[in-house]
């Protein structure tokens, strides 16, 4: 064990069985223990002896340093007692000291003999000084007392185990007492109110080093369906020749109808059918004029062969083309088939077709974009520069295209995100908020739950994110029950309210009623802090 004395602090609630323990928490040979005015620990002598009993059971001395009732009881127990700690912790086992006298009752030891009348004579204990070194116990020579040989040794009871067992009865029925006299003592209860006050709004820029980064590329794919019709509904064309068998020129004006059968043609334009001449062998041989020809109804219908037009259906042009009634050649003809008639519908991609296709296919990339991500509400994120732009290829001459019911559009978008969690965005704000001693002094606080904190639009400095806030909260006193203790123990009722008014709405209960201050032992006041408001 170490030989410098080991000194211990009570305090003036401890009771004995916490000292014991502190005791043997220690391997010092000695130990000095510092009471003050009443703990107690030391308020009782059959305590102290108990405590020098143990003490000596573990081969370690132990001194008192107290005042004079601690030090008088501790002398009875059999500790050396000291007015101060200097005086405990230099003294030796060759100081003289001042010591009281341990004052020991009368030992009549009486012992059973096998022969009547054979009694032990009465032996006086002799008073024991008390050192005022930490030695406190002055070495004691055994002398042997001759013992009669008449009287038979007898087994000795077991009164070490019943003096221990008595011992710490004593010791329960003090805490026992102890705990009925706390239940009576005065007692104060300081009740506290904090008064909150408006902080804010104040902004703030603020940088996060290391967000979640989410980098890569996304692609998809869209089909779109035409929505439009297209009408095609166009009437055949040729070129038709008449034949002029009149010996003058005859005018066939616009319009002039002719027909294939049931198709009827009219003619584009005017022309002059050149006069006949008589031929060789006595016949007439016709003057020639072509012209071109439209069918007067769109469809399949007016594309005929060629010499399929042979009728001029107005009588005039037809007669005076004819030059006399028995002329049965015919007087118009097609040398070629007529062509282009044509009536049928089909789909059409329209625009809006396209910039449907389009809308779907860039909510695709951002529903996939979003499930790389965490949820918006709850995160705070900025992309990087020219990331996050869907782009889409429409083929040239897709918009007007006919007979395609469908069409495929493709897509891609890369993305560079920076997220931070919103709770750790409003911690950051919090924490900066609270320590800016512009906006809460020393000496207060925020209160819990009085944060509200509005983001800005964030953005990236690198892989840096930066979120502006504007955080406004309430701040109230900081409560240290220790110190509002300290201010008010022994203070009348309207001096403890004073002391304490900076610190919110203050009441002081005080117990019984009829006292009318604060007591002085802290361990009676309890200090009870309200929500601020």
């Amino acid at each position: 064990m170490p030989t410098e004395p080991y000194v211990v602090y009570l305090e003036p609630d401890d009771e004995i069985t916490s000292v014991v323990r502190r005791v043997r928490d220690t391997d010092a040979r000695r130990v000095v223990l510092v009471a003050p005015s009443r703990t107690k620990a030391t308020s009782s002598a059959v305590a102290l002896r108990l405590l020098a009993e143990i003490a000596g059971d573990d081969g370690r001395r132990i001194a008192l340093v107290a005042d004079p009732l601690a030090r008088s009881l501790a002398a009875e127990a059999g500790l050396a007692a000291y007015a101060s700690v200097r005086d405990a912790t230099t003294a030796t086992g060759d100081t003289a000291a001042a010591a009281e006298p341990v004052r020991r009752a009368t030992i009549n030891v009486v012992r059973g003999d096998d022969r009547p009348g054979a009694v032990a004579a009465p032996v006086e204990s002799h008073p024991l000084l008390r050192s005022a070194a930490l030695d406190e116990t002055q070495q004691v020579h055994v002398v042997p007392v001759p013992r009669r040989p008449e009287i038979a040794p007898r087994r000795p009871a077991p009164r070490r185990r019943r003096r221990v067992a008595a011992l710490i009865g004593a010791v329960l029925a003090l805490l026992i007492a102890g705990g009925a006299g706390a239940a009576v003592l005065p007692a104060a209860t300081i009740q506290i109110t904090p008064l909150s006050r408006a902080v804010g709004p104040v902004s703030y820029e603020l940088a996060f080093d290391s967000p979640t980064i989410a980098r890569g590329t996304l692609t998809a794919s869209q089909a779109g369906r035409a929505t439009g019709t297209y009408q095609i509904s166009t009437p055949a064309t040729g070129t038709a020749v008449f034949y002029n068998f009149n010996f003058a020129p005859v005018g066939v004006p616009p319009g002039t109808q002719v027909a294939a059968g049931s198709v009827v043609f009219v003619t584009v334009e005017r022309v002059v059918v050149g006069p006949g001449a008589i031929a060789p062998g006595g016949q007439i041989a016709a003057g020639e004029a072509q012209v071109g020809v439209k069918a007067t109804a769109p469809g399949p219908a007016g594309n005929v062969g060629p010499g399929s037009i042979n009728q001029v259906l107005d009588p005039s042009t037809d007669a005076a083309l004819r030059a006399y009634p028995n002329n049965d050649r015919p007087v118009v003809d097609n040398p070629a088939a007529t062509s282009g008639g044509a009536q049928r519908s089909g789909p059409s991609i329209q625009q809006s077709d396209v910039d449907q296709a389009v809308a779907a296919l860039q909510k695709q990339l951002a529903d996939a974009l979003a499930t790389r991500l965490p949820p918006a509400a709850e995160s705070v994120a900025a992309a990087a520069p020219g990331t996050e732009k869907a782009a889409i290829q429409v083929p040239s001459g897709l918009v007007g295209k006919r007979d395609q019911a469908t069409f495929q559009l493709s897509g891609g978008m890369t993305y560079d995100r920076a997220t931070i969690a919103m709770p750790d965005v409003i911690a950051a704000a919090g924490a900066r908020l609270a320590n800016d001693p512009g906006s809460v002094p020393s000496g207060r606080a925020l209160v819990a739950g009085s944060l509200d904190v509005q983001k800005g639009d964030p953005r990236r400095d690198g892989d840096r994110l930066i979120v502006p806030v504007s955080v406004k909260a309430r701040s109230s006193a900081r409560i240290d029950a220790d110190r509002v203790r300290d201010q008010v123990l022994g203070k009348s009722l309207q001096e403890a309210v004073a002391a304490l008014g900076g610190l919110g709405e203050v009441r002081v209960l005080l117990w019984p009623g009829w006292v009318a201050d604060v007591p002085r032992l802290p361990f009676r006041v309890s200090v009870e802090v309200a929500p601020p408001r």
